[in-house]
């Protein structure tokens, strides 16, 4: 599966924010040129998770509606 893709805009925002939170929580400044290959890095790695988790979310809700359905079935 490939990473996330977003709008450079989007991208742009939270390469500030990475840089922000980088200077605030490690008392060092990082380059726009590092900020993105962290980016890169997490969107790439937690894709597949937080895709997967959606899945199951998404499994557990239809799941809970099939169960709702059924429960008003007659015989």
């Amino acid at each position: 599966m490939a990473s996330i893709e977003i709008d450079q805009q989007k991208k742009k925002i939270l390469i500030e924010k990475i840089k922000v939170f980088y200077s605030n929580e490690m008392e060092e400044e990082i380059g726009e040129f590092k900020a993105k290959k962290l980016l890169d890095f997490f969107m790439q790695e937690l894709s597949v998770q937080i895709y997967n988790m959606a899945i199951e979310d998404a499994k557990d809700y239809m799941t809970q509606r099939i169960e709702d359905l059924l429960s008003i079935q007659k015989y």
